[in-house]
């Protein structure tokens, strides 16, 4: 049998993680159940408390998105498209950020955000039949993306 899907080398990838301090502040999720269950049961808090904690992180680390770069195509998180298909990307400044994700954003706008990661790019789409006017897309490698979109 054989794959319809062609390989394309991929030049960029990156799995974008919450920083080290959410994965610190998540750390307080043990001692909360803990103590919420304390005057019930003490151990089981204390168990249940720790197996909810390493499931939050977990789900941090392994849900993060990944943004992948290839000779023909950007995937961010489940999303992808043609290189063909899209056009200026730019770099967000920390300044932009807030205006961007807040009131010039398009309701259409396909987002991936990761909260602790303050670089963003913006990409437009050029396909008349996608809805999608635009992508953003938290990244802690902006310029580099931006250029291997470009060229």
């Amino acid at each position: 049998m054989t794959s319809l899907k062609t390989s394309s080398a991929i030049r960029f990838e990156e799995r974008v993680y919450p920083s080290v301090g959410a994965f610190g502040a998540s750390l307080m999720v043990w001692p909360t159940i803990w103590l919420a269950l304390a005057p019930l049961n003490s151990t089981l808090g204390a168990v249940l408390g720790l197996v909810l904690n390493l499931g939050v992180v977990a789900l941090m680390y392994f849900g993060s998105p990944k943004v992948v770069v290839t000779d023909e195509k950007i995937s961010v998180g489940k999303a992808s498209i043609q290189l063909s298909l899209i056009s200026e990307p730019r770099k967000i400044t920390k300044e932009e950020r807030r205006a961007e994700i807040g009131p010039k954003l398009n309701a259409r706008a396909y987002l991936q955000l990761q909260a602790t990661v303050k670089e963003m790019v913006r990409v437009q789409v050029l396909d008349d039949s996608d809805p999608t006017p635009y992508w953003i897309f938290s990244t802690r490698n902006a310029e580099e993306i931006c250029r291997l979109i470009e060229g």
